[in-house]
C-alpha cells in the first residue's frame, strides 16, 4: 500500500519530466519570437515540475529539495540537449529553470495557511494530500 501511495505522489511529477525530456529530444520546438519567450518558458514548465516534486515529497521532507531536484533535472536536460541536432547546451536556460523553481517554492511558501503560534512546528510546505 505504501510504494501505492508513493507511486500516486510522484507519478505526477514522473510524467512531467518525461514530457520534458520528450520534447528535449525534438530538433525544433515551435515557439513564438518574441526575445526572452524561451527563458519564460523553461521558467514556468520547472516551476511546473518544482509544483509537482513538492506534492510528492513525504510530509516530513523539507521543500527546499524540489529545487535542488529541479535544477538537477534542468542541468541533465541541457546535457542531454547538447548531443540533440539542432539543439544546444545553454547555461542560461538552466538558469532559467532553477529561477522558475525557485519562484514557485516562494509563491508555494507565501500561499500556505499561516499557523498559529501555539501549533505544532509547521513544515516548509503544507503536506501534499494522500488518500
Amino acid at each position: 500500500m505504501r510504494a501505492l501511495r508513493a507511486l500516486r505522489a510522484w507519478a505526477p511529477a514522473l510524467l512531467w519530466a518525461a514530457l520534458l525530456f520528450f520534447l528535449s529530444t525534438r530538433s525544433q520546438i515551435p515557439a513564438p519570437r518574441v526575445i526572452g519567450i524561451d527563458k519564460v518558458g523553461h521558467a514556468c514548465v520547472y516551476g511546473v515540475l518544482c509544483w509537482l516534486i513538492v506534492r510528492g515529497l513525504p510530509a516530513a521532507a523539507d521543500a527546499k529539495w524540489a529545487v535542488v531536484i529541479a535544477s538537477l533535472y534542468g542541468v541533465s536536460d541541457e546535457i542531454h540537449q547538447a548531443f540533440v541536432p539542432g539543439r544546444s547546451a545553454d547555461p542560461f536556460d538552466w538558469l532559467a529553470d532553477t529561477l522558475g523553481a525557485l519562484a514557485v517554492l516562494y509563491l508555494l511558501h507565501r500561499l500556505r495557511p499561516r499557523r498559529a503560534a501555539s501549533s505544532a512546528p509547521a513544515r516548509a510546505l503544507p503536506a501534499p494530500a494522500h488518500d
